[in-house]
């Protein structure tokens, strides 16, 4: 049993930047955080793009547990999973069987989870996802003398995993349920300039298709496609998208929707409970990104110190790391009113999304002209303006 000022649920990026900013505040009070992992900290981006760098698992290693825990005075316990939160009693319970208070706040920074291939077939718990260090971890052992790589979904994890492998040296076989990567972020020319630059360098594309079975067989997996298509790999990827982890808020009675639901402040529906990183849904907003996450832990850090401070989203593009073809792309809003204006050819492409006034409310660039998403950003309207 532990009892602390605050207690952090989760050791990802959002855990402990968390941490990190509150020490800046406050270095008297106690934080201590539980993890169902090794406790790590470490760059998440760099998982999908370590193999081609020749990065071991220990390579991506910014700080063990145990150098956090000394740096900044963090009580991090590792290999915990949390299974209930018992907000009358101000604790959380793990699987073990330990209880562990919090006399002020609790943080849940619980992260994502890939979201579930839903496919048949007896190799379905050998196809491997890429979340964490220990995803990591796995896949570098497996990919021990395997040559062929079968990537389901392209989307942003999807194109970079595929560019690293095929520069690892990896034939790569990627199935993507559009005709063009990151489909739903990306406008069709800059989409198709992405593609294209892929199997310029080896990839193997297999667009509008959905994988509906993995098989093991002699020679390693098989996967059939909707369409009827059989495929042979040595390993399988699902890199499919994320979803936030909500279960625990959900059995503890917290208000959720795709996210743990939390107001710009990062209070969840119990005034002692908050919420950040991936698995919060920020006002509404639920974003699977670095930068996001890095703003509401500041403003979160400031707020457990005493210092009540709403999080601003300004516009916050996405550099996407397939070196084959730069991307760098800062999406309109859902539902926003507005167009289009796309210029460009071969690799090098510039699209702007302007409201009927001319502001530009978002934008996609490639190849060349990502040389230009500087003066780009900076004309770009706020996603979220601050409450001050």
């Amino acid at each position: 049993m532990t009892v602390s000022d605050i207690l952090i649920l989760g050791t990802g990026l959002a855990g402990y930047v968390t941490a990190m900013e509150f020490r800046k505040q406050n270095t008297q009070a106690s934080v201590s955080m539980l993890t169902a992992g090794q406790g790590h900290f470490y760059s998440k981006p760099t998982v999908s793009t370590a193999y081609a760098h020749a990065r071991s698992p220990q390579d991506l290693i910014t700080q063990t547990a145990e150098q956090m825990m000394s740096k900044y005075q963090l009580n991090v316990m590792t290999e915990q999973t949390v299974v209930e939160i018992d907000s009358q009693q101000k604790c959380v319970r793990t699987l073990t069987g330990q209880t562990h208070y919090y006399q002020q706040y609790l943080v849940l920074a619980c992260g994502a989870q890939p979201r579930v291939l839903k496919c048949s077939g007896d190799a379905i718990d050998s196809v491997f996802s890429l979340n964490q260090w220990e995803d990591y971890f796995q896949l570098r052992a497996a990919l021990n003398g395997s040559k062929h790589v079968l990537v389901i979904g392209c989307g942003l994890v999807g194109a970079e995993l595929c560019c690293d492998l095929r520069s690892g040296g990896h034939q790569v076989t990627c199935v993507h349920d559009a005709d063009w990567p990151i489909h739903t972020l990306l406008p069709e020319p800059m989409g198709q300039a992405l593609k294209t630059a892929l199997c310029e360098t080896g990839v193997r594309w297999v667009g509008s298709d959905l994988v509906t079975s993995v098989m093991h067989d002699a020679s390693g997996f098989k996967a059939t496609l909707e369409s009827g298509r059989v495929l042979n790999a040595d390993v399988v990827i699902s890199a499919i998208g994320m979803e936030a982890q909500i279960d625990l808020a959900q059995r503890a009675g917290l208000v959720t929707q795709k996210g743990i639901v939390t107001d710009a402040y990062l209070q969840t529906s119990d005034p002692n409970i908050y919420a950040v990183g991936d698995c919060a849904e920020v006002s509404g907003w639920l974003l699977f990104h670095i930068t996001p996450l890095r703003r509401c832990a500041q403003a979160l850090a400031l707020s457990l110190s005493g210092q009540p401070t709403a999080v601003s989203y300004p516009a916050m593009p996405v550099v996407v790391k397939t070196p084959c073809c730069p991307v760098v792309v800062s999406p309109p809003l859902l539902n926003i009113q507005g167009h289009w204006k796309i210029e460009g050819q071969g690799q090098d492409w510039l699209g702007r999304f302007e409201s009927e006034t001319g502001d530009l409310l978002g934008f996609a660039v490639t190849g060349q002209c990502v040389r230009d998403r500087a003066g780009l950003h900076q004309a770009l309207v706020p996603w979220m303006p601050s409450e001050h």
